[in-house]
């Protein structure tokens, strides 16, 4: 690789300390307004699944200081047209903040900065940096949303490969068993990690080898499709290779290193194959660059100013939203009708979480005892804590002694159907099991009056309330009991408890 002189700024009006000190005071001013944002962000890069995230602010800026000729060849003056998508992506962040939609606020944090930077320094600088303003996006924690339909995908291919190569294997939802032994597709295994690893990866090369963009989306289409099959082979060579061991190999820790073991593989192969392709578009030309001219520090101060008017608006304005809504249900008529425990249920028994909340009501229906009950009022949610989120839900994860609660079986049901008329909506109903025993459990959702069992829907209608100032007052309901006999009986019995319910929730408010 050649060495080339850096290109003169050109127009010496606008000096480097001076852009420098306007770049520092907007990050400041982002970070200080959206601190809450960030700090939700890098909580999430602790977990296993996010790590990578703590890498990435610091790849971008590499990617940037790779591109450095053309970034300082650029004029600096403000674009005014940017104030539009950075109000845009303000208002994202808004309904994001109001719904409690972390990766909305997230991403919409991150479209502002290309705005932001624009507005202030110009469109020509901006341009410049896209590949690594929107490498950035690979910050924001997403795909969660996934895990489902990635866990279905991944066993629905491991089960009909293990019986193409022979094997009898008997199947229950997203659990099952080969005659060697039992097996469970849980979110290790969905592939989700893979593809969060094999995206900044596939972006870093691409940028690297090519300036053509359409080059560079097909490799990292390609490294995704790929990232996802490869997942499929792992599982399916992992069960056979437990299957063929007697269940000596691949059935603890040692699994999951072959898994990225066989992952490494596969990237190498992907980027050799990226290495075989040619790009025929040029190198960027600067010279329009060249030939225009910065504007002085003053206009770009106006440009900071304008922006930090748009952005304090809208934090303003969220706080000012969030603040609304006073609590109207009280718990008290329900309560009555729920038993809490005499004593703690053993660390195996179910108990969906339902944290963060005002008020909470948990144990068991008074006319039916062995039906269990969890209500959590939630009301200021940005404040005390939000009904919907990951750590909340029908099984989040937890393992208590040993024990691991799974989801082998979730669909929509209306109570109505049953002949009940409580809850007036519809309810979420779960099939969960683990080895000590099953149960049959609905969840369903009151906010200001409407019953709910969509959490996508409860989000756009707490956004909503709130910007029509009706505040954001929920409650999360959860009832479950024990799979005894037949579903179609288990199913009446729940639905039977759960209408005793009714005189108390009418009482209450709701």
């Amino acid at each position: 690789m050649s060495s080339l002189p850096l290109p003169a700024r050109p127009d010496a009006s606008m000096s480097g300390a001076a852009a420098l000190a306007l770049l520092a005071a907007l990050l400041a001013l982002m970070g200080f307004a959206f601190g809450d944002t960030l700090r939700a962000m890098v909580q999430v890069w602790n977990t296993e699944n996010y790590q990578h995230g703590y890498l990435i602010v610091p790849m971008a800026l590499w990617l940037a200081w790779h591109n450095r000729r053309e970034v300082l060849a650029q004029p600096l003056a403000p674009f005014w047209p940017a104030a539009i998508p950075l109000m845009l992506a303000c208002a994202a962040w808004m309904l994001g903040r109001l719904a409690g939609v972390n990766v909305v606020e997230q991403f919409a944090l991150v479209g502002m900065l290309p705005s932001a930077l624009a507005l202030v320094f110009g469109w020509r600088l901006v341009w410049s940096l896209a590949y690594p303003l929107a490498f950035l996006l690979f910050a924001v924690p997403f795909g969660e949303g996934l895990y489902p339909v990635m866990m279905e995908r991944t066993a629905d291919f491991t089960v009909a490969a293990v019986r193409l190569s022979g094997v009898p294997v008997a199947r229950d939802g997203l659990f099952f068993e080969l005659p060697s032994g039992r097996w469970s597709v849980v979110e290790a295994c969905s592939g989700l990690r893979y593809l969060l690893a094999a995206l900044p990866l596939s972006a870093v090369y691409a940028y690297l080898s090519w300036h053509s963009w359409l080059l560079r989306a097909l490799f990292i289409a390609m490294t995704v499709v790929v990232a996802v099959v490869a997942n499929w082979l792992r599982a399916y060579l992992i069960v056979m290779l437990g299957h063929l061991s007697g269940m000596k190999l691949a059935v603890g820790v040692d699994h999951l290193i072959y898994g990225w073991v066989f992952f490494g593989i596969v990237m190498a192969i992907v980027f050799w194959i990226g290495s075989r392709w040619k790009d025929r578009a040029a190198a960027p030309d600067m010279t329009a660059a060249a030939a225009a001219r910065s504007t002085g520090p003053a206009a770009l101060a106006l440009g900071l100013v304008l922006a930090a008017g748009i952005i304090g608006g809208a934090v303003a304005g969220t706080g000012t939203l969030q603040d609304q809504g006073e609590s109207t249900v009280k718990l008290a008529p329900l309560a009555a009708l729920i038993a809490r425990e005499a004593q703690p249920p053993p660390a195996e028994a179910y108990r969906p979480v339902y944290d963060g909340g005002v008020g909470h009501l948990e144990g068991r229906v008074v006319h039916d005892l062995g039906v269990g009950m969890m209500v959590t009022h939630y009301v200021r949610q940005h404040r005390h804590g939000e009904m919907i989120t990951y750590e909340n839900g029908m099984n989040p994860g937890r393992v208590d002694s040993g024990q691991a609660w799974r989801i082998t079986a979730r669909s929509t049901r209306e109570p109505a159907a049953l002949g009940t008329g409580f809850p007036v909506g519809p309810v979420n109903e779960y099939r969960l099991a683990s080895p000590a025993g099953a149960v049959l459990a609905w969840e369903w959702f009151w906010l200001n009056g409407r019953v709910l069992a969509d959490p996508r829907r409860v989000k756009i209608h707490t956004a909503l309330d709130l910007l029509r100032g009706r505040g954001d007052e929920s409650l999360a309901f959860v009832a479950w009991v024990p799979i005894e006999g037949s579903l179609d009986d288990t199913r009446a019995r729940l639905a039977k408890a759960v209408q005793g319910l009714q005189a108390g929730a009418t009482a209450a408010g709701l």
